[in-house]
């Protein structure tokens, strides 16, 4: 007797069920990854790293920070209080990174070029003099972030746009 199975068993449902499970996790890992959450962790970063120097700069003798961009496009923080020195990552590469003038101009950070200088009065924590830094301007895909900076205070707010 020819007996033909016109339907799936049990075990290649779960099998098809599961392979659909993978591709789904895989899709959403790799969204987060296109959609903009490296903007979102660099504008915090760098938010934070801004924060800590000022309170770090109070009593120094000398205290400067530089944002740069590597070569490989990655942003990074350089730090110098009273000598002493140290590197930070902030960002992978795909970040797109703008400098906001007071003037209304607007430069780029480019990869292995010029760097933003950045430093805060020691005794009240305002930006030093001569720094002409509106806002910065990080976003990737759909997510832009503005880095704010208020010169009299030394504050910086990080707003989404």
């Amino acid at each position: 007797m020819d007996n033909k199975n016109k339907g799936f068993s049990l075990i290649e449902l779960i099998i098809v069920i599961a392979i659909l499970g993978i591709v789904a996790v895989g899709s959403v890992i790799g969204f987060g990854m296109v959609n903009g959450r490296p903007a979102d962790q660099c504008a915090r970063s760098l938010r934070m790293a801004l924060t800590n120097h000022r309170l770090s700069t109070m009593g120094k003798d000398s205290a400067f920070m530089e944002i740069y961009r590597q070569s490989d496009g990655s942003i990074w923080v350089y730090e110098n209080l009273d000598g002493v020195e140290t590197r930070t990552k902030l960002c992978g590469s795909g970040v797109d990174f703008e400098i906001h003038k007071n003037d209304g101009t607007m430069d780029t950070l480019p990869a292995g070029g010029a760097h933003i200088t950045i430093s805060f009065n020691r005794h009240n924590g305002s930006f030093n003099l001569g720094q002409n830094i509106k806002y910065l301007s990080i976003s990737k895909a759909s997510h832009n972030y503005k880095l704010i900076f208020y010169n009299l205070t030394g504050k910086v707010e990080l707003k989404r746009e």
